[in-house]
């Protein structure tokens, strides 16, 4: 499930085969529930993987899904993604803070 244009996601699918979703609309969840459904899962077997809290992670959350967040591959860098990611920086810092491994000692 994808924001990017269909020429891209089907490129980064052309090998893999699986379904496949571009232009999402992302953190609307209209698309989220088509693939679900396609797949026969829901909430408690689903989860979303991501670069993105406020486009990924969001999608997921309005929908109950545990929420994957990994570092982009290659951070874009017009001003409107820069923006984006200095919004994330305080949620990504708390997270990584009350999930350090010394909390758990």
């Amino acid at each position: 499930i994808s924001n990017n244009h269909p020429p891209r996601v089907e490129l980064f699918n052309k090998d893999l085969g699986l379904y496949a979703y571009a232009d999402s609309g992302k953190p609307k969840t209209h698309t989220h529930l088509i693939a679900m459904e396609r797949m026969g899962s829901n909430a408690t077997n689903t989860a979303v993987l991501g670069d993105q809290l406020l486009t990924d992670a969001l999608a997921g959350h309005r929908l109950g899904l545990v929420a994957i967040i990994v570092p982009p591959i290659k951070d874009k860098t017009t001003l409107f993604f820069k923006f984006k990611r200095w919004l994330e920086k305080p949620y990504i810092k708390k997270y990584k803070k009350e999930h350090s491994e010394d909390n758990k000692k």
